[in-house]
């Protein structure tokens, strides 16, 4: 049952976007999904050469990018679906919402 709701690898199972926040903190999986938009193409970051399973990936978010003089680039990613059930830990930092 659990089986039949996985979709096939490479299947997107979050679409292209960045983050609002400032910026987010994610671990690598296991599992490569995660793919970063570098240089006009889809790379799997997960499953690169510099994928280490003891470090962090930094993505630098919308409110990061509008906060500086010298304008940053938003982090643009997605996930696809890999082998098998992935884990992530994420935090994502926000400011406060204007109310």
């Amino acid at each position: 049952a659990a089986q039949d709701a996985c979709l096939e690898p490479g299947t997107e199972n979050m679409g292209d976007h960045t983050d609002p926040g400032y910026f987010t903190i994610t671990n690598p999986s296991s599992v490569p999904g995660l793919q970063l938009y570098i240089n006009d193409a889809w790379v799997d970051v997960e499953a690169s050469d510099f994928a280490d399973h003891q470090k962090l990936i930094l993505f630098c978010g919308n409110a990061m990018a509008r906060s500086r003089p010298q304008p940053l680039t938003p982090t643009r990613h997605r996930v696809v679906s890999g082998a098998g059930p992935r884990l992530s830990l994420v935090f994502e930092l926000r400011g406060l919402q204007a109310s």
